[in-house]
């Protein structure tokens, strides 16, 4: 979408959510995820996964759906008890007690704007925060133990390691969705059961090509595999 500079970073935060909505509207008439970040500023940033853009693993996407070709290895909460609109802000118990699992997630990132990934942050989260796809590897429902900030990430793209980290220092992904299913009933949005909340990439981001095979690993998790077409 050729769009001029200048308005790009003009939008505001308001105006970016409202693109955001009817492009999600337009892409899929249902919602299946979320993604959500937390920024050195404290800004948080959200954006919807829609439904035709979630894939289980093992996933081949063709490239009108992954675009440019962003690749982000993930950890993606999924909902097993709707948290619905209510009068009350949602606690970490609340949220605890709904999260029934987690999973290895690859996202595909891609850029709807002419001028690619290099966009101010209210155009990125108008255009759903870069989200092409999400794809979601079995969930493991005995999750509690596990220590998100030291657990090991790496992706491997045609059996060469690209990206390993060892671990997130000082994440808490589970305030993360906190943070989002309050937001969420702020703007009168809520999270439903079977929507997946991705929290951002442990290996930073990289640019896969086509042909590529990729796997994401993380610890004892079940990895993901996605092949771009």
């Amino acid at each position: 979408m050729k769009i001029a500079p200048d308005f790009l970073n003009a939008l505001s935060r308001g105006d970016a959510l409202a693109i955001q909505t009817e492009l999600a509207q337009a892409l899929a008439p249902s919602r299946a995820a979320w993604k959500v970040a937390r920024l050195d500023d404290g800004d948080l940033i959200s954006a919807p996964i829609v439904g035709n853009r979630l894939f289980e693993s093992p996933g081949r996407l063709s490239q009108d759906i992954y675009g440019l070709g962003g690749i982000e290895c993930e950890l993606a909460f999924r909902i097993g008890h709707p948290l619905s609109a209510t009068d009350k802000e949602w606690s970490r118990y609340n949220v605890l007690d709904a999260i029934d699992g987690v999973s290895v997630a690859v996202e595909i990132c891609d850029s709807r704007w002419a001028v690619g990934f290099d966009t101010p942050r209210n155009a990125m989260l108008a255009d759903l925060l870069a989200n092409a796809a999400l794809i979601v590897g079995p969930t493991e429902t005995d999750w509690r133990s596990i220590a998100f900030e030291k657990i090991n990430g790496r992706l491997i793209i045609n059996g060469a390691i690209q990206r390993e980290a060892a671990g997130r220092a000082g994440a808490d992904l589970v305030d993360l969705v906190v943070l989002l299913a309050n937001d969420l009933r702020n703007r009168g949005h809520a999270l439903k059961v079977g929507d997946f909340i991705a929290t951002g990439s442990y290996t930073g981001f990289h640019k896969a090509s086509p042909g590529d095979r990729i796997v994401a690993e993380f610890g004892g998790l079940k990895s993901v595999f996605v092949v771009l077409e």
